[in-house]
């Protein structure tokens, strides 16, 4: 799974330098002891494929399960969320807001979270007062800096208007989930719907993207 395991490829992906490969069957076990739904099957990369590395937007995600800014932060739809990405291929990591480092419903499978290096803490304000430009500022930066794509509902509209030169990240590379019963659901379309790249295409990415 790891993006440098693919033979003959220049690594592009220096976002996630200095991170340790993910221990896949740990993060297997974590999903199996902490999360209600049925395990994921992975899916074979194909020779050659590079899978675009994801930022989760950790305060959209708790707005999204339980649709408002939850006090503290929920541990099941972030197991859903890795697990769907990373049973894919992908290198994931999730931008959470800093005032979760010590609020979370299931401190013992967020400290195994943090471990393995998939929590980003993001300093952002306090849970009545998130600045979203900052935190959109810091997805689309790092979306741009390793050619990845952004899981948030958000609009990022302030963005747009503040960063412009990001805009194309945005239309091309935000994926907005939708939550069914507790599940994860994704377009198939692609951000820019039916007439752009298809999530699947969105999802793939070549060493001479940027």
């Amino acid at each position: 799974m790891a993006l440098e395991a693919v033979e003959n490829v220049v690594r592009v992906y220096d976002f996630f330098e200095g991170r340790e490969e993910v221990d896949f069957d740990r993060l297997s076990k974590i999903y199996l002891d902490h999360s209600t739904s049925p395990s994921h099957q992975l899916r074979s990369r194909n020779p050659g494929e590079l899978r675009r590395p994801i930022l989760i937007d950790g305060l959209d995600l708790m707005k999204g399960v339980s649709g408002r800014v939850s006090d503290h932060l929920l541990i099941q739809p972030l197991l859903k969320a890795f697990f769907y990405f990373i049973a894919r291929g992908h290198r994931t990591i999730a931008c959470i807001p800093e005032f979760y480092r010590n609020k979370s419903d299931n401190a013992e499978a967020l400290n195994a979270l943090v471990q393995l290096g998939l929590i980003e803490w993001v300093p952002c304000g306090n849970i009545y007062g998130c600045s979203r430009p900052t935190m959109d500022r810091h997805l689309v930066t790092g979306a741009k800096k390793t050619s990845g794509c952004i899981v948030s509902r958000a609009q990022m509209s302030d963005l747009r208007q503040l960063w412009p030169h990001l805009a194309e990240i945005v239309e091309k590379r935000l994926l907005m989930p939708s939550w069914v019963r507790g599940e994860m659901m994704l377009p198939a379309d692609g951000p820019q719907g039916r007439f752009g790249a298809s999530l699947e295409a969105t999802l793939i990415t070549t060493t001479s993207d940027n």
